[in-house]
């Protein structure tokens, strides 16, 4: 099967521990076969701005657009992130991951996993538009603490009762995203990683 993964917490050059979890559950999916493709939407800054830049947009300016980590390729296609806009940020971010996935070379994935649901979960309407169906992973504070946030929580239900299904790291976490919209899909848990 072809996979697509979807997620903002994948680890990089510059944080090689960062989602480190993440990345040994889809290594471990491509050693059973699986042809597995991440792409990681990422925050644009200037590039040549990185020894000027500090914090977060330093890192975003020096993480390579592309790289195999494990044997797997990695896609960071670049969004336009503007400061206490989530709602706006995570629409591009969707629009970033929707292109990745439908407008390259590559081969379309047979489906994409949201492996951290927000704010990967709004791009499951752009997705299924291009006829990728999606799965929405919640792995805990990506639903927990974004359901709690009045302009973000329809954006995440609005991406759990469009996904083909959901599944979960425990099953209070698939019932809270059961609750917030995901009750028409198949539910599922999912082991920790």
């Amino acid at each position: 099967m072809r996979i697509g993964v979807l997620t903002s917490l994948y680890p990089s050059p510059e944080r090689p521990f960062f989602g480190i979890f993440a990345e040994r559950k889809w290594t471990g999916m491509a050693a059973r076969g699986h042809e597995v493709r991440v792409v990681v939407p990422v925050p644009w800054a200037p590039r040549i701005l990185a020894p000027v830049l500090s914090g977060e947009r330093a890192l975003h300016a020096r993480v390579p657009s592309r790289e195999t980590r494990s044997g797997i390729p990695v896609a960071r296609p670049r969004y336009l992130h503007v400061p206490r806009r989530a709602a706006g940020n995570a629409r591009r971010f969707a629009e970033a991951a929707r292109a990745a996935f439908t407008g390259g070379s590559d081969a379309r994935p047979d489906v994409v996993v949201c492996d951290y649901a927000w704010p990967a979960a709004a791009a499951v309407a752009p997705l299924a538009a291009d006829g990728l169906p999606a799965v929405v992973n919640g792995r805990g504070s990506d639903v927990l603490q974004v359901r709690d946030v009045p302009d973000l929580r329809g954006l995440l239900a609005a991406g759990l009762t469009d996904a083909a299904a959901v599944t979960a790291v425990s099953q209070d976490l698939l019932d809270a995203m059961v609750e917030l919209g995901g009750a028409r899909t198949l539910a599922a848990l999912t082991p920790n990683g």
